[in-house]
């Protein structure tokens, strides 16, 4: 009863009901060990960077979850702490000693008729899966990550994208046609949109594609921490 009221776990599964929200924000704190390789430009030579991953830390989006509902998720290892209250989702892991060895893996679709709000942090060895189906205005990973598959939806007006922390392989998939600007710093090895291709980039540079400052419904994007490959289709 509960859980179909106020949201909680069935079995293996933990849904909140939708209700008569307008708006939704999802906080995922991975609660990961450090981890990631990636090999970052400085200057005219690329240099390395290794980082220890003794446990992975993953969450796949799954598209729309079910009618009526705000978020479904499920969760293999160990179970996170998780919170939902007036359209906040908050997804907690703890840094436990007894689970630095412990793979963590989520997966979460969310309610496809509101906008919503994603903010990362801690950092995260995969993010995958598809938003497609999903109103997104603003999605922030903080703490770095190592790969990074995501298809993004059509926005609505100007969705962002903004990544904080080191990351090895990034590639945003986004719907035809939709303009995107990119203000990359920190360092890029390679770097890939609108079949354009830049490589050992430094400093700060932004690129503003095709349409963007006409377009109201667009894209812009900002990585911020240095990676090592970038592509954005």
């Amino acid at each position: 009863m509960r859980a179909a009221v106020r949201g909680g776990f069935v079995d293996d599964r933990y849904a909140a009901p939708l209700g008569d929200l307008s708006r939704a924000e999802l906080h995922f704190q991975s609660g990961a060990p450090r981890f990631s390789l990636n090999i970052a430009p400085l200057g005219p030579r690329a240099a390395g960077r290794l980082i220890a991953e003794p446990s992975a830390s993953r969450l796949a989006f799954a598209g729309a979850a079910p009618a009526g509902e705000l978020v479904s998720a499920r969760f293999d290892g160990p179970r996170p702490t998780i919170a939902t209250s007036g359209g906040r989702v908050r997804v907690q892991y703890q840094r436990r000693a007894s689970s630095v060895l412990t793979t963590r893996t989520a997966t979460i679709a969310l309610g496809a008729t509101l906008p919503w709000t994603i903010e990362l942090k801690g950092g995260i060895t995969d993010l995958t899966g598809s938003l497609a189906a999903v109103i997104l205005e603003r999605l922030e990973i903080a703490g770095g990550a190592n790969h990074i598959d995501l298809e993004l939806p059509r926005p609505s007006g100007t969705a962002t994208v903004r990544i904080s922390g080191v990351v090895s392989q990034a590639r945003f998939r986004r719907p035809a046609g939709v303009p995107v600007a990119v203000r990359l710093a920190g360092g890029i090895s390679r770097f890939r949109v609108d079949g354009g291709r830049g490589d050992q980039i430094s400093g700060q540079r932004r690129y503003v594609g095709p349409g963007f400052d006409e377009t109201p419904d667009r894209y812009d994007i900002e990585i911020l921490g240095g990676a090592a490959d970038v592509r954005i289709d």
